[in-house]
């Protein structure tokens, strides 16, 4: 079981991790043309925290002049200024391959960490697990 969360949350790393990296090395930024922020109930019982979760969904055109669109999830805040056309969004995105866009950079960084901490602490735990027979 070990071996599962730690091939699964070192695949997620590798994928967040990735993302990042190809929008950093070579990225771009462009103004939103339109925003629709979105609102779903999480599934199961909810004890603590908010009962639902929120996304963006959004369009952009790149610096060769295609028009694109993503969706990311976005926390609360950002969910109700967009609500209330408060904020303009910029969307961050990889000129090589604008279909990999983000609107929030510093989150998909975190994830990329804080997986990859967690597949860390999973191999050393299977590890040893195999180790101590």
């Amino acid at each position: 079981m070990l071996v599962a969360i730690a091939l699964v949350a070192t695949a997620l790393a590798a994928w967040y991790g990735h993302t990042y990296w190809l929008i950093v090395s070579d990225g771009g930024s462009a103004k939103a043309l339109s925003v629709r922020p979105e609102s779903e109930r999480k599934l199961g019982k909810v004890v603590l925290g908010d009962p639902n979760r929120y996304f963006a969904s959004y369009r952009f055109i790149d610096e060769g002049g295609r028009e694109h669109a993503g969706r990311q999830t976005i926390n609360r805040d950002l969910y109700e200024a967009l609500s209330q056309d408060a904020v303009p969004l910029t969307v961050h995105y990889s000129r090589s391959r604008p279909d990999v866009n983000v609107v929030d950079l510093d989150a998909v960084r975190w994830v990329s960490i804080i997986l990859a901490a967690l597949a860390s602490v999973a191999w050393i735990a299977a590890l040893l697990r195999v180790v101590r027979g």
